[in-house]
């Protein structure tokens, strides 16, 4: 059995610019750019700012052109836990096609200052800043433009998010993704929804179309993905107050397994692979200052990890490729530890392997 212990350092004495940048820094969903992480599997990244633990798991990949794949995924944060409807996600966990903005939270009022909420499918929430130029609407100022951190432009009057790259995406008026066209005019998916359903449309051209639906329960949560005469299941269960999911089990009859605290019912404990490794995390609670509060009495409580742990003899294989690890030096030569299997299950050991021996791949674990 391997441990990690993750440790954060918190520094003290902080003026208030400092702690308004903390709101942006340790109140977030996903994973982070500039934050420095620990990923000891694929699917696995944890943030040494925040503490927090994002798991993202892919289940579809469909080619398109010129780049335009559809990649839908599911993400688990630990940071997100708010109650469904306050946000984009449900119990913890987020779904959507990987990279774009899911949803958008507007009043649709151009006289309203309040920012647009932009949420990407792995429910990281968008920076958003209005554009300089402002528009006039029955002689008072109007807010029609706004700009991400990544210089994607919204209109909210047409609600549409122009990307750098000359892509865009409409949403409708509950602010979810209708549209998507390309740099060349051309349209790349579109969007049907219903209370019992979303059903996806890839146009690949000169190839056709490709359908994707996704069946949802009565909360609005997918249980089902269907494609090309496959399907994904989506389990979900009871756990305390809320439900959470249990399971997905692949086309093929594999299951990826999901266990959490019976003290916090959002707060997942274990995750046990498709061939029966399991990957657990700890957690504290944690309160970091908000910067809004004037006495600064309010804080964004928050589940830092605290340890995670990983055992089983096939862990590796149903994750790919281990990632590369720290080289040691151990007086002699620098080694690198390698994860291998008993041959009769039970834990998985470290070995260390000299950087010498080419036949010792990842691949043979």
């Amino acid at each position: 059995m391997i441990v990690l212990t993750v440790m954060s350092i918190f520094f003290v004495g902080l003026d208030a610019r400092t702690l308004l940048a903390q709101d942006e820094l340790f109140d977030v969903t996903a994973a982070q750019r500039a934050h420095g992480s620990v990923s000891e599997l694929p699917f696995e990244h944890i943030d040494m700012s925040s503490g927090s633990v994002v798991l993202t798991f892919t289940d579809l990949v469909l080619p398109g052109n010129a780049g335009h794949d559809f990649v839908w995924q599911r993400t688990y944060s630990s940071r997100f836990d708010d109650p469904p409807g306050a946000g984009p996600g449900f119990s913890g966990w987020t779904f959507g096609m990987a990279g774009t903005v899911t949803s958008v939270v507007d009043s649709g009022n151009l006289g309203d200052i309040t920012y647009p909420t932009l949420y990407k499918a792995d429910g990281s929430l968008v920076t958003m800043r209005w554009l300089d130029s402002v528009c006039q609407l029955a002689g008072q100022q109007c807010y029609q433009w706004a700009i991400t951190s990544e210089f994607a432009k919204y209109d909210r009057y047409n609600r549409v998010l122009y990307n750098p790259d000359g892509t865009w995406w409409k949403y409708d008026s509950a602010g979810r993704q209708i549209q998507a066209g390309d740099q060349f005019g051309q349209i790349v998916f579109d969007l049907a929804w219903s209370d019992a359903a979303l059903q996806i449309t890839q146009h690949v051209p000169p190839s056709g179309d490709r359908t994707i639906v996704l069946q949802r329960n009565n909360a609005g949560v997918f249980t089902f993905l269907e494609y090309a005469g496959k399907t994904w299941i989506y389990d979900w269960q009871p756990n305390l107050n809320v439900t959470v999911l249990n399971s997905v089990t692949l086309p093929g009859g594999s299951v990826w397994r999901y266990a959490y605290d019976d003290a916090d019912a959002t707060a997942l404990k274990k995750v046990t692979t498709l061939n029966g490794g399991e990957v657990s995390y700890s957690y504290d609670m944690y309160a970091f200052p908000r910067a809004d509060d004037p006495g600064l009495d309010a804080h964004i409580r928050s589940r830092v990890s605290k340890r995670a742990m990983w055992a089983g003899a096939r862990l590796s294989e149903d994750t790919g490729t281990l990632p590369i690890r720290p080289l040691i030096w151990n007086g002699r030569r620098k080694s690198l530890p390698l994860i291998t299997a008993p041959q009769t299950g039970g834990t998985i050991r470290p070995r260390a392997c000299s950087r010498a021996e080419p036949s010792r791949t990842r691949r043979e674990l």
